[in-house]
């Protein structure tokens, strides 16, 4: 597949700034930080909306992380209260201490979701924090900033245009999908 960019860069227009971007990404989840650090590395000037306050979607700061990390704990602790582990010769008399279990599942989404914001920052992607909207074509409004793009990717798992009619991929119109809105699978697909 091929993506196309546009001749002219857009702009961004903020409260106190002016930016010249070439995409816009919607969310930084698994699939919208990838994305953004890929545009960035390919050239393009890319900004990334972000409704929280901290990078990496749902999966980093609230999902898949946390619960495994916990779960992980958990089974630990399982295996030492039921004598799975003294029957492997560690010989441990286990208390919990869901305090220190709580601190080790932030430790680790806070080191996930610094290293998202430290690749921005290598890779010079533009984080900006707002609740990211598109409102027209080549048009996404974050918060109070109006983004004048060329490229927005919606970093969720569906897609649609920016009349709202449409809530397929057109592959027949790959330059025009990008130019509206793509789920990040497909941005994702579409910047290797």
């Amino acid at each position: 597949m091929t993506m196309w960019k546009l001749n002219q860069r857009a702009s961004l227009k903020g409260a106190e700034h002016l930016y010249q971007v070439d995409l816009v990404v919607i969310g930084s989840g698994p699939g919208g930080y990838v994305a953004a650090i890929k545009a960035a590395q390919l050239g393009m000037k890319t900004i990334c909306v972000e409704k929280d306050p901290t990078f990496g979607g749902t999966c980093l700061n609230v999902g898949c992380i946390p619960s495994k990390s916990l779960l992980n704990n958990s089974h630990y602790y399982h295996m030492a209260k039921t004598g799975d582990l003294n029957n492997r010769g560690v010989e441990v008399k286990p208390t919990l201490n869901l305090e220190k279990m709580m601190a080790a599942k932030a430790g680790a989404v806070k080191a996930l979701t610094g290293g998202i914001a430290l690749l921005f920052k290598a890779n010079k992607v533009q984080p900006i924090n707002g609740v990211g909207t598109i409102v027209g074509p080549n048009e996404v409004c974050a918060s109070s900033a109006l983004l004048k793009i060329n490229l927005a990717t919606r970093a969720t798992a569906h897609t649609c245009t920016s009349d709202g009619k449409s809530h397929h991929f057109n592959k027949s119109k790959p330059c025009e999908c990008l130019k509206t809105l793509l789920c990040s699978i497909f941005a994702f697909f579409f910047l290797c």
